[in-house]
């Protein structure tokens, strides 16, 4: 049985009153493919024992736009990542279509709102 990831990207759109709103975006699972090098290299699932994925543990974060998304008993490997930490890895990562589609929607959202605005949020399942 293999590791599936499941998961959304989200922006930051800080409203008048000042109060952080994240929304999501868009829900990976309908297009991230299964590849335990970018699991791995992102977020120390199914790695070799020599990587530590840079968003390794994290879990979910405090403010996000849907908790609940990974309270399902039988995640785990919660965490996040956003655009600024993914674009120091782009280039070993696998451009895999899936993944370029999530990676290149999250670039234009970072273009459109700004740093620390763009971040995707993972749990995994076997």
């Amino acid at each position: 049985m293999g590791t599936n990831v499941h998961g959304y990207v989200e922006v930051n759109g800080v409203e008048l009153s000042g109060e952080i709103h994240w929304s999501k975006i868009i829900d990976i699972g309908l297009i991230a493919e299964r590849d335990y090098e970018i699991f791995g290299l992102l977020f120390g699932v199914r790695a070799v024992p020599t990587i530590n994925g840079i968003a390794n543990n994290r879990g979910i974060p405090d403010e996000t736009s849907n908790s609940q998304d990974h309270d399902n008993e039988g995640l785990y490997g919660q965490s996040w990542i956003d655009w600024e930490e993914i674009v120091e890895i782009y280039p070993k990562l696998p451009k895999l279509r899936g993944w370029t589609i999530i990676f290149s929607t999250m670039e234009l959202l970072f273009e459109q709102f700004g740093k620390k605005s763009t971040r995707l949020v993972v749990s995994f399942d076997n």
